[in-house]
């Protein structure tokens, strides 16, 4: 498919703040465009420091004891199912015929389905809004799996409107790297297909040389991003927020942004960049 002018990012590098596995899909359609994607990791993911309470949760949940799983990122669906295999299961084992899943958005849905489990909900507006507005309410059971630096808007959301909400850290979020012993599998060896990695020395220095945009792509990111660069991004650099809770984050920590991706994909990333970027052209653009 013919790419009109204002989508194409022909020599431009764009940054993704994601490990080099989470990255492989969006540096593909990046590709696509003719951008020059790489990927600098600043936070991973780690097993929680106590698992008894998610490996409970999980055996209350096979044993039908939720009306809903309530499930907020495609890192958390890989946390349930490292849980489910290391006590002798499945995800898709442990969730019963009688309790729906919802998923924040298209990429969580598409991990669960993966897993096997059937998904009876996708919010449209990949949000903790988003999945407030579309979930019916209470009375009942609800169980939410959340990272351990996620806030409580969700937790609180559906607490008043009757629900009885079991919020569970399914994982740690950790400055890269993670502990090789407690790291998540998705975090693990990057496939050949992901874009080249950076440190953060290696970072500041293709700045200097002509870094066109980085993609925050999680709350944590946006932290940790202004934190490396002290809230101050070399000039020309266009930051793109990966959803709307982390252009509030990144506003926060007093980060501008040039765009915000309409949904969290690959596609709707790489929308976010060309409305963050002029169009590339023999003076702008850079030559591989």
């Amino acid at each position: 498919m013919q790419l009109p002018d204002s989508q194409r990012l022909n020599g431009l590098r764009v940054v993704l703040l994601r490990t080099p596995g989470q990255s492989v899909d969006f540096g593909k359609e990046l590709a696509r465009r003719g951008a020059l994607p790489l990927c600098l990791p600043l936070i991973d993911f780690e097993v929680p420091a106590d698992p008894a309470p998610l490996e409970r949760a999980l055996e209350r949940l096979a044993a039908g004891g939720y009306d809903w799983l309530v499930v907020t990122s495609a890192t958390t669906v890989t946390a349930l199912e490292g849980c489910a295999l290391r006590t002798g299961s499945t995800l898709a084992g442990a969730v019963p015929a009688g309790t729906r899943t919802a998923a924040v958005g298209e990429a969580t849905a598409a991990a669960l389905s993966r897993a096997g489990v059937p998904v009876a909900l996708t919010a449209r507006n990949s949000s903790a809004q988003g999945l407030l507005a579309e979930l019916p309410p209470g009375p009942g059971a609800l169980l939410l799996p959340q990272a351990s630096l996620a806030d409580d808007a969700l937790d609180v959301g559906l607490s008043g409107r009757a629900w009885r909400v079991d919020r569970i850290e399914a994982y740690r979020t950790v400055d890269y790297p993670a502990d090789p012993a407690l790291r998540l599998s998705e975090a693990e060896t990057p496939p050949p297909s992901a874009p080249e990695v950076l440190d953060a020395a290696a970072y500041r220095q293709l700045a200097a040389e002509g870094v066109h945009a980085v993609v925050l792509t999680s709350p944590s990111t946006a932290r940790r991003f202004s934190t490396l660069l002290d809230g101050t991004p070399p000039n020309g650099l266009a930051t793109v927020a990966i959803g709307p809770s982390t252009a509030a984050e990144a506003a926060r920590v007093g980060l501008r942004l040039a765009a915000t991706a309409d949904a969290p994909t690959p596609r709707g990333v790489a929308d976010a960049v060309a409305v963050a970027l002029p169009p590339p052209s023999p003076t702008n653009g850079v030559t591989p």
